[in-house]
C-alpha cells in the first residue's frame, strides 16, 4: 500500500510540474519561441511516460485487489487502511484530481491557440478569394 500511496504523491508533484510546464508552453507559442517550445514539448513526453506507468501499476494493484480502478476503488481501499494512513491517501488523491483537472484545462487552452495559431497561418499563406478575383479583373484590363 505504501508503493501506491507514494506512487499518487509522485503523480501529485509530477502533475504541478506539468500544470506548470503547460503555462510554460502557452507563452512559448505566444511568442513563437519554437526552440523552447520543442523542450517544453519534450519535458511533458518524459512527465507523461512516467505517469502513465505508475497509473498502469495503481490500476493493476486495485484490480488485483478486486477493487475498481478508479476513484471509487481508491475509496473502497482507503476504508480497508488505518485511518491516518486512510485520510492522506484520500487527501492526496483528491489533490491529484484537481491538478489532473488543471493540467487537462490548460492543454485546452493551449490547444485552442495552437489552433488558432494553425489558422492564421493557414489564412496567410492562401490567397483570398477576393484578392483572386481583383486579380483577374485587373489582368482583363491589361490584355
Amino acid at each position: 500500500m505504501k508503493i501506491l500511496v507514494n506512487g499518487v504523491a509522485k503523480d501529485k508533484s509530477d502533475y504541478q510540474k506539468l500544470s506548470q510546464l503547460l503555462m510554460q508552453q502557452r507563452e512559448f507559442m505566444l511568442n513563437h519561441d519554437n526552440a523552447q517550445l520543442l523542450q517544453a514539448n519534450q519535458q511533458q513526453q518524459d512527465f507523461l511516460r512516467q505517469i502513465k506507468k505508475r497509473a498502469a501499476f495503481r490500476y493493476q494493484l486495485l484490480v488485483s485487489l478486486g477493487l475498481e480502478p478508479n476513484s471509487e476503488g481508491i475509496s473502497k481501499l482507503a476504508r480497508k487502511l488505518p485511518e491516518r494512513l486512510a485520510n492522506h491517501l484520500l487527501q492526496q488523491w483528491r489533490e491529484l484530481e484537481l491538478l489532473l483537472t488543471t493540467c487537462k484545462e490548460a492543454n485546452e487552452v493551449n490547444g485552442r491557440i495552437l489552433a488558432n495559431q494553425m489558422e492564421s497561418l493557414a489564412l496567410m499563406l492562401t490567397p483570398k478569394a477576393t484578392e483572386t478575383y481583383g486579380e483577374q479583373r485587373l489582368a482583363g484590363f491589361n490584355g
